[in-house]
């Protein structure tokens, strides 16, 4: 995640000053401003804290229905916070075919939850395209991870479709649709692809 960027953002569409902030953080306001400067990061306390604050302040009617879709879905769907793996929302759907909670989801980077290269490789290649700044139309990728269920380590392979939701005050998120496939259908979309990931622009459109 950007952080400077982040905490600037939404420090002005919430009309809060480094000082408010800082207290509702648990820090001292030179640890606000190190963090809006790059020069230091959040801790991952501190971190938790943020995302938190970033996901329940000003969604909208139409945002949060959205999201209210997003969650009932049967499908795999999901919400993330622009070019980050952090879920806003997960699908009734993905929760089945993994067996997890959501609250083991939501808020939470995916990097953290699963044990999968391929979602930290997508995130890179997220942030080099700028995944939100109104360029881009859609990605589809294919990720691969595993995750222990009932004692057993199985492996997921997911192909889904991503595009841009741009919330009304002004954060992107990226909607994902998605299915599972079997490994040789994932491989033979990762040759088709010529990688992770085919790429839409809007101007190719």
């Amino acid at each position: 995640m950007n952080w400077p960027m982040s905490i600037r953002r939404y420090r002005k569409l919430e009309a809060v000053k480094q000082e408010a902030l800082a207290e509702m953080i648990g820090v001292d306001q030179a640890a606000v401003s190190r963090w809006e400067r790059g020069i230091d990061a959040p801790n991952l306390h501190a971190q938790k804290k943020l995302r938190d604050l970033f996901l329940t302040h000003g969604d909208s009617d139409s945002d949060q229905r959205m999201f209210d879709m997003i969650r009932r879905s049967p499908f795999h769907m999901a919400a993330f916070v622009g070019n980050t793996a952090f879920c806003a929302a997960i699908s009734a759907g993905s929760l089945e075919t993994t067996g997890m909670s959501r609250s083991a989801i939501e808020g939470r980077d995916l990097r953290d939850v699963f044990d999968s290269t391929t979602i930290g490789d997508l995130i890179v290649e997220l942030e080099n395209l700028r995944f939100g700044s109104g360029s881009v139309a859609a990605i589809e990728s294919i990720v691969s991870f595993t995750k222990a269920r009932n004692g057993i380590v199985e492996t997921y392979h997911v192909h889904s479709l991503q595009t841009p939701y741009f919330a009304e005050d002004g954060r992107v998120y990226r909607i994902s649709n998605g299915r599972a496939v079997d490994e040789q259908a994932a491989k033979k979309l990762v040759d088709q692809f010529g990688g992770q990931i085919s790429i839409s622009l809007f101007e190719d459109m």
